[in-house]
């Protein structure tokens, strides 16, 4: 999102960007409109919106049974798209069952089996937004019954956004030559290419290549292409996987405690699996700690120990004033 609009009241106010006096465009990344009234598209357009993505979160809908979840994709998939386009705004939804009502693994089955009759819609990007909320068992079994059904149903590997005058070209499918010659012929003059999910041969840069009179560096991690006809392509992290290969993303430093905790969890499945229930086992917390307090060491670091008397006082609550 390049920017946001402030709710003031009723109305959204435009900002600027603070080195410029031309107004920010943004998308409304998580608008929950269908409680919205015409004015607040109005001011959203004047507030230079794009597009709108509004995730079947909103509470205001009776979501107790799947016919009330069934109304509410109705809203959102056929007439809010309609409401928007009468302001030239284009309106997007993710269709799911939320963290909290997950907890009802009747219901969440249920409404799992109507949003496939909608992920035909115009404007449904595709499952989701689920998350986790008290990270119970519940929730994690309709977390992934929402990833098996959006595996089921093929969303598309490629995925484009717009933002400003350019486009983004994402490739998470996990395949070589996702993004090829065909693509590149097409692109808009600055579009953006990244590789958000796999090697880099998914973006074939030898076609690319093929097709560039000259490659610079704008900036780390940045490769500016300009073709023969005068359109410019940038390339990000050479094709590899952009949010470790560009250094912003987690580094390894922050992984290879994620990792270890893998690594463990495998080799304690591999000698008392056949035991196991079969079921969600939690990481045992010695474990946990094991690992943390390495990871400590390796950077030279360590915990303080609680004292005999600060233990009891943690657990003393007649003292103090």
């Amino acid at each position: 999102m390049a920017g946001h609009a402030r709710l003031t009241g009723k109305f959204l106010h435009p900002l600027f960007h603070p080195f410029s006096s031309k107004k920010v465009r943004y998308i409304e990344p998580h608008g929950h409109m269908v409680s919205r009234t015409t004015d607040d598209y109005e001011a959203m357009i004047l507030a230079g919106c794009s597009a709108v993505c509004e995730p079947a979160f909103w509470a205001g809908y009776d979501r107790s049974g799947p016919q009330g979840f069934y109304d509410y994709f109705c809203q959102l998939t056929d007439y809010e798209p309609k409401r928007a386009a009468k302001f030239g705004l284009p309106h997007f939804t993710w269709l799911c069952i939320n963290p909290k009502e997950s907890e009802d693994t009747k219901l969440a089955a249920e409404v799992l089996s109507i949003i496939p009759e909608f992920l035909n819609r115009p404007n449904v990007l595709g499952i989701g937004e689920i998350g986790l909320n008290k990270n119970t068992r519940n929730e994690l079994q309709v977390l992934e019954e929402h990833i098996q059904l959006a595996a089921l149903h093929d969303p598309p590997p490629e995925m484009r956004s717009r933002r400003g005058g350019e486009v983004a070209y994402k490739g998470p499918a996990g395949m070589k030559d996702v993004i090829v010659d065909r693509h590149f012929r097409v692109m808009r003059d600055g579009a953006v290419v990244c590789n958000t999910g796999h090697y880099d041969c998914e973006i074939n840069l030898g076609e690319l290549g093929a097709l560039t009179k000259r490659v610079r560096e704008v900036r780390a991690n940045n490769k500016e292409y300009t073709l023969a006809d005068g359109r410019h392509i940038f390339v990000l992290a050479d094709g590899r996987l952009v949010n470790l290969a560009a250094a912003e993303g987690h580094p390894s430093e922050v992984m290879d405690m994620s990792f270890a905790n893998q690594f463990m969890s495998m080799v304690r499945l591999a000698r008392e699996g056949k035991t196991l229930a079969k079921t969600v086992h939690d990481i045992p917390p010695a474990q946990d700690q094991e690992i943390a307090l390495l990871k400590l060491q390796t950077m030279g670091l360590g915990l303080d120990v609680l004292t005999p008397e600060q233990k009891a006082y943690a657990t003393d609550y007649s003292a103090g004033t």
